[in-house]
């Protein structure tokens, strides 16, 4: 897989995603920024929005694990180009996030034929503090291939 093609899916995984605001996917802003094939990284901006945030004006910690969820699934996803389901994950809360927008930095330490570990780092896009980690393990479905399910033509 190229960057370009990668990029591609993350590109329309994005626009497929925020087209339905009737699910917790669709209602996270959550955005495509950057990635690296040779690397198996990816990087996301987290636009935090008031309703995800707690009684202490932080962004709840459901929800971070949502949007830390959501970034490795979706990188899972396109690097092995097949939808990919969380089987477990372990967050680390560092700092309370109360900033406004966050990078989120992915990798995928292991990919295996059916299993993926990936990491997550979440940060202030602002001051650059840690805000949380995250380590997941995903499943792959063999019988759907994500390019395809995705529509359009993907660059080689």
């Amino acid at each position: 897989m190229t960057n370009e093609k990668a990029a591609w899916m993350f590109r329309k995984l994005e626009e497929n995603i925020h087209k339905d605001r009737s699910n917790l996917n669709g209602m996270i802003d959550i955005r495509f920024v950057s990635c690296s094939v040779e690397d198996r990284t990816a990087e996301f901006l987290f636009v935090s929005e008031d309703w995800e945030r707690n009684v202490f004006g932080g962004i709840h910690g459901g929800m971070i694990a949502a949007v830390l969820d959501s970034c490795m699934g979706i990188t899972s996803g396109v690097y092995s180009e097949k939808p990919a389901s969380t089987v477990s994950m372990n967050v680390q809360y560092l700092q309370p996030g109360t900033g406004a927008e966050y990078r989120i930095l992915i990798s995928l330490p292991h990919m295996g034929r059916r299993i993926i570990h990936a990491a997550a780092e979440m940060k202030d896009a602002a001051g650059g503090t840690s805000c949380a980690m995250a380590e997941a393990v995903f499943t792959l479905r063999e019988s759907m291939d994500m390019a395809e399910r995705l529509g359009g033509s993907a660059p080689e």
